[in-house]
């Protein structure tokens, strides 16, 4: 029982650090979307007040970038940090349901009712833990995927050579090695990895 409630409270603290994460993601591309809507013009007639001011939309850009390489050190770091954890913590609960679920299959046929449920109670919660890690990381990922949709509508024309640079830079970064919970870079915890 206190493994259980270690494990459980384990998965909640983990997964807070995540929420924190994936919230900070999704406020980076907020502010990139209001950038690419800013630029865009508003109506077919060509006014001055249709487009967006190139020096704040620069400067949110630049801002975003920065955000961004902060987002990328704790997220890297995270990863270092529980990344063993996280996977080791998800492997013992799958060789701990399969166990039970023969224990389980065991009480059934005894006719020992009771503890088959009980036990089904135990199978419930460490699935439902494997299945929220996994689903965090998950949004992890649909945030950094939202965060490079944005950078790749953002118009060169807006911004400087240099802060065009920076951006085209984090978008190649972003669709090739996107930050993720890779603990020793063998796979990628990932809700569709436990579900399927």
């Amino acid at each position: 029982m206190w493994g259980t409630l270690t494990n459980f409270l384990f998965t909640l603290f983990v997964t807070y650090f995540l929420r924190v994460y994936i919230f900070c993601l999704s406020i980076i591309a907020l502010e990139l979307q209001n950038v690419v809507q800013k630029d865009e013009p508003k109506d077919s007639i060509r006014d001055t007040t249709a487009y967006g001011d190139p020096n704040s939309s620069e400067s949110l850009t630049a801002g975003c970038v920065r955000a961004y390489e902060v987002m990328d050190d704790l997220i890297s770091r995270y990863d270092l940090q529980f990344g063993l954890e996280i996977i080791l913590q998800i492997l013992l609960m799958l060789v701990v349901v399969t166990l039970q679920i023969f224990i389980a299959m065991f009480f059934y046929i005894s006719g020992n009712y009771f503890n088959v449920i009980w036990i089904a109670l135990y199978v419930n919660v460490h699935l439902f833990q494997v299945y929220h890690l996994a689903s965090v990381c998950s949004a992890l990922d649909r945030a950094l995927k939202a965060v490079l949709a944005k950078l790749y509508c953002i118009d060169s024309q807006q911004i400087s050579k240099h802060l065009f640079i920076k951006v085209s830079t984090l978008t190649l970064k972003l669709s090739t090695n996107a930050p993720a919970i890779r603990p020793g870079q063998f796979f990628k915890v990932d809700r569709h990895l436990v579900t399927s």
